[in-house]
């Protein structure tokens, strides 16, 4: 197909102590906007609430950990 490049075909299981430690750097790091919410409008701070609270909650939202790593949440862009 034109325009599509498959970078790898190669399949990875992930382990829950590999989502864990991703999710802890993240959730460590969105940890620091919580210092300048008042540089945040309403709508951009309920963006990184929420994107928060999915990290939070991804090992109890999937079965596996291939799932999790599948269905990672967004980071919002501000």
């Amino acid at each position: 197909m034109a325009g599509i490049e498959i970078i790898s075909d190669e399949m990875i299981d992930r382990t829950w102590e590999y989502v864990r430690h991703h999710r802890t750097k993240w959730l460590n790091t969105s940890d620091n906007f919580t210092a300048m919410k008042d540089r945040f409008n309403e709508n951009e701070w309920n963006l990184f609430l929420q994107y928060h609270q999915k990290l939070r909650d991804l090992p109890q939202m999937f079965e596996n950990p291939n799932d999790a790593c599948d269905n990672w949440p967004s980071r919002p862009d501000f």
